[in-house]
């Protein structure tokens, strides 16, 4: 295997590996930034989710998925919950 075969394939094993934005995601959640994390309902996608938070004026941050579920941060969690519950991606 030529060298840069090997280097295609490690850089193709980094590409998923994501570590700032969990560590942004923290660094916010300790300067007391509200946090926000649903279920991922079946039809909906995280960048259909967070679209609702933005238009609703929540400024959603650091969205990470994970195992189904996505957790934001947002400026405001009454807010971002009352969007989430009017579309129906969050039961009352």
């Amino acid at each position: 295997m030529r060298n840069r075969d090997r280097m295609d394939r490690a850089m193709e094993a980094l590409e998923g590996f994501d570590w700032i934005t969990p560590l942004c995601g923290l660094a916010q959640m300790a300067m007391g930034r509200p946090q926000i994390v649903v279920d991922i309902p079946p039809g909906w996608s995280c960048p259909a989710i967070v679209r609702v938070l933005r238009r609703a004026g929540c400024r959603p941050r650091s969205a990470q998925e994970f195992r189904g579920q996505l957790a934001v941060i947002v400026n405001d969690r009454e807010r971002a919950e009352a969007a989430l519950v009017r579309v129906g991606v969050l039961n009352a």
